[in-house]
């Protein structure tokens, strides 16, 4: 392990490509976890109460986002 680890530690840049009507996130940057990398997009959002916050998404560094769901998987057990 070295001096500096920048496990679990990340940073989000704007993306200067993004627009509404294009919705490409607003800031994007990477994170990695267990030694796995991520992509991170973030989009500025605003509360029912007018709250403004930041809402967002980790990629995978294949393109998913999470456990794909195996189409053949009905529920039956065998």
């Amino acid at each position: 392990m070295s001096d500096y680890d920048n496990e679990l530690r990340f940073f989000l840049f704007p993306n200067i490509k993004a627009t509404p009507e294009n919705k490409q996130p607003q800031m994007t940057g990477e994170i990695t976890i267990e030694g796995k990398k991520y992509k991170l997009s973030g989009w500025k959002a605003l509360s029912k109460k007018g709250d403004n916050y930041l809402q967002g998404r980790a990629q995978k560094d294949d393109g998913t986002y999470g456990k794909k769901k195996d189409s053949s998987d009905d529920g039956i057990p065998f």
